[in-house]
Order: C-alpha cells, then structure tokens, then sequence
C-alpha cells in the first residue's frame, strides 16, 4: 500500500510514471504477458493498470478456488468412470535424449476408473502411471522413438525353468536366506567397459542415509501396524550410480532399498517358508 500510495503521489504531481516498471515493481511474479496487455490498455495511468491486474488476480484466484472445491467434492457412488481430458503434450524423450519435444502422448486424468474402463483403454493402447492416463501418439510428427506396447497374457504364460529357478532365488533373498551378487560377473564387467554406460557402487554417504531412513520406516510400521516386524535388516543396501558418456546427462541412481522393505514385510505377514 505505501509503495502503490507513493506512486500516485507522483502521478498526481505531475511527474512521469513508468507503467511497466511500476507494475513490475509492485507484482514482480505476475506473467510478463499480463503485464504488456495491461500496459496496451492503460499506458498512461498507473492507477489504472494496477486496479486492472488486481481484478484479474482476483478472477484467477476465485476460478483456483472453485476447482480446488471441486476436486475435494466427493465423487458419487454410481459405478461410472470419470476423466478430465488433458490433451495432447510434448515432452523430452527418454529414450535417444536427443530430442526435448519428441515424446508426444495425449493424456488425460482419471480420479475413478471401473476395471471394464481400464482394460477396453490398455487394450487400445493406453498407459497409466498413477491416475493420469496417456497414449504415446506414435503417429506425430515431432515422434522421434515410437512406443510400442508389449503385453503379456499371464492366464497363457508358462514360466521357463530357468524362470522357475530365478523365482526361487529371489524368494531366498527376500526371505534373508541368501545374498544376490553384489558384484558383476566378468562378462558382465566386459560388456560395461565396452558399452556406452559406466556403473559403480556409492558408499557413504548416501547408503548410510537410506539406512536411516529404512530404520524409521520399519519401526513406524511396527508401531502402527505389524508389531511382528523383525528389527533387524538382513539384506545389504546397494546404491549404483549408472552415468552416460553423454556429457549432458548426470546418469542415474538406483537401489534395492524396496526390496529390503519387500522382504521385511514378508516377514511380517507369513512366516518365510524355505522354497524346495
């Protein structure tokens, strides 16, 4: 108020006013496209650009409002689907990382969706990834990796001996009665040095940070709601770092911090059985 106060003093004093950096200064946050609009209408008087961009703060404050009122309103109990229709959008793509536009999907949210909804949109080539729905649009133009959708019909899979026995390795690990490798193999090694990404495992302090952070989440939950939870933590925590010869990419950290509390949890609601 003083600051807008001082402004029309010297408007009325005669002196010239910069509309721009009058509205500038006083909502340095505002869109620069609001601010040009405003300074078209109003050049000339201050007071009337800010009254003017206090009333469309004020618009786009109440609209905010309402949508958030409606978003909290509960939605009713009649066995529909309900989305909200975001479009199509453009993003960086994640698989050559050479476009930031080439990932082109359409979207959309989904607070509630029946499971017969669901399946007639995968089935059509849809994905999901938490509420919002999205399919890639292979078709476009700026699409420089296509997506393509690889199911699998669980009701016909028949899992392969070397399958079975990987399952039951992972069982044993879950379960604390056997450790993964932690190191590569060599051949393993060998195709890492050749390839076009380098993997190396992090020490502290990092691991010590997921430890701790592991350790709280195990004795919160055995407090509100598996007090059988066992306190110890039998499976060592693994943090990798997997970095890109390309120059712009920080790489990637990865790791098996969910298994551990996978197997914790296994724990504590069956007792471990001992695969045969």
């Amino acid at each position: 108020k003083k600051g807008v106060a001082g402004i029309m003093d010297r408007a009325q004093e005669g002196a010239k006013v910069d509309v721009r950096a009058v509205l500038n200064e006083l909502f340095p946050s505002i869109p620069r496209d609001l601010v040009e609009a405003v300074v078209r209408i109003h050049p000339t008087s201050p007071e009337q650009a800010i009254q003017a961009v206090l009333q469309v703060l004020a618009a786009v404050e109440e609209k905010e409002q309402e949508q958030q009122e409606e978003q909290e309103q509960p939605l009713p109990n009649d066995g529909k689907s309900y989305i909200e229709l975001s479009g199509e959008y453009a993003s960086k793509c994640g698989y050559c990382d050479k476009s930031n536009n080439g990932r082109v999907s359409y979207g959309m949210n989904s607070p509630r969706l029946t499971v017969a909804d669901y399946q007639a949109l995968i089935d059509l080539g849809w994905r999901r990834s938490g509420v919002f729905l999205y399919k890639p649009s292979n078709e476009h133009p700026d699409t420089c990796c296509p997506q393509h959708t690889i199911r699998l019909d669980t009701t016909l899979f028949s899992a392969s001996k070397s399958q079975l026995k990987n399952i039951k390795d992972m069982m044993k690990f879950l379960d604390g009665h056997a450790t993964l490798p932690l190191d590569p193999t060599p051949e393993k090694k060998a195709a890492d040095k050749d390839g076009p990404h380098h993997v190396k495992h992090l020490h502290d302090p990092m691991v010590d940070q997921l430890q701790d952070e592991i350790a709280l989440a195990v004795t919160a939950t055995r407090t509100h709601s598996y007090p059988q939870l066992p306190l110890s933590i039998p499976i060592p925590i693994i943090v990798t770092h997997t970095t890109s010869k390309n120059a712009s990419s920080r790489g990637t950290h990865s790791t098996n911090a969910a298994l551990i509390m996978v197997g914790l949890l296994r724990k504590a609601v069956a007792p471990p059985q001992r695969p045969h």
